[in-house]
């Protein structure tokens, strides 16, 4: 059986983690690039702002999980692949709230780096953007037609002035009866105390002269000639 030196041993160990054991990068926060996205073509590509603090010495790993099902992307942080702040892009394809996460994870034999963030992205279909839209532009319709009830109201008062100005009229001056070329004054029709009064055609003075087998008649609306007596 081979015997191994526990110095050698330590040694050992600290080759095979060496490329983490130095990471200080920490994540504070991660901001999409805008907070809503719309689909188009059947997808949408979103870019996210990671942040943080990290330094050249960092060689450490995170998992990013985007929330949309897909499998999360493991990925190293340090000077050949990208120290904070560190842009990272993910393609949706289906409508929905996604809540995306970060946090270090170990890579094989790299350490994970420290801290866990996340944030929310609202992917919407194309149709349902121009549609969210329309309730906002009808929502004023009620504020512009709220003042005609106060324009209305105001009416009654400018009304309530022509009785005023109508009574003096009538008792100023009384009309007599008169009606238009053609037509006479019903008899008993006019009221003395309103004025009121009817006119009828004028009848002629000489009577139709009817053929045989007619009648000779006169309403108060029309004359002329019919059968029977």
């Amino acid at each position: 059986m081979t015997r191994f030196a526990p110095a050698a041993i330590a040694l050992a160990l600290g080759c095979a983690f060496s490329t983490g054991a130095l990471a200080t990068a920490r994540f504070e926060k991660i901001v999409p690039a805008s907070p809503t996205v719309t689909l188009q073509g059947g997808g949408v590509a979103v870019k996210f702002t990671v942040t943080g603090s990290s330094s050249s010495d960092d060689n450490c790993g995170f998992l990013v999980n985007y929330g949309d099902g897909d499998s999360p992307d493991l990925r190293i942080l340090n000077r050949t692949e990208g120290l904070l702040p560190r842009t990272i892009e993910h393609t949706f394809r289906r409508a929905g709230t996604y809540s995306v996460r970060i946090r270090g994870e170990r890579i094989k034999f790299t350490l994970g780096c420290s801290g866990e963030v996340s944030t929310t992205i609202n992917v919407v279909a194309s149709g349902a953007a121009a549609k969210s839209s329309e309730p906002a532009a009808k929502g004023a319709a009620p504020a512009a037609k709220s003042i005609a009830p106060a324009a209305k109201a105001a009416a009654p008062a400018a009304k309530s002035t022509a009785p005023a100005a109508k009574g003096p009229a009538r008792s100023a001056v009384a009309v007599a009866p008169t009606c238009p070329a053609g037509w006479m004054l019903q008899a008993n029709s006019v009221d003395k105390t309103t004025g009121a009064y009817a006119c009828g055609p004028k009848m002629p003075k000489k009577k139709a002269v009817c053929r045989a087998g007619l009648a000779y008649y006169e309403t108060a609306a029309a004359v002329g000639c019919r059968k029977g007596k």
